[in-house]
């Protein structure tokens, strides 16, 4: 089970190296927030599911699912609050992508 549990570590790093890349590849903020939110929220799906393999105990797996789902429930809130503040005081979504034209063109 030891080799099933490398692989799901190696999913969540994965995840999390595209929440990187997120974070440079987009230049607005909002962009930046949801790539980071989400990536995230993936990356400690596989690393919970990864401890849980690891530990091959129930007590562990379910301590690990309980801070799998209390992170996801406070993730989604805490970026919803940021980003909710930042349309409040005035900070501007910088470009819209259209995603009806072919290839995702800016508009």
């Amino acid at each position: 089970m030891d080799i099933y549990a490398y692989i799901s570590f190696g999913f969540a790093f994965l995840f999390l190296i595209g929440s990187v890349v997120g974070v440079f590849r987009f230049k607005d903020g909002y962009q930046k927030m949801q790539a980071v939110t989400i990536a995230t929220s993936m990356s400690m799906f596989w690393f919970a599911l990864g401890v849980a393999l690891y530990s091959m105990d129930i007590t562990t797996a379910v301590k690990a699912l309980l801070v799998y789902l209390f992170m996801l429930i406070t993730s989604a809130v805490s970026s919803n609050m940021v980003v909710r503040a930042s349309l409040e005081a005035g900070i501007k979504v910088e470009g819209k992508i259209n995603l009806f034209t072919e290839g995702g063109d800016e508009q």
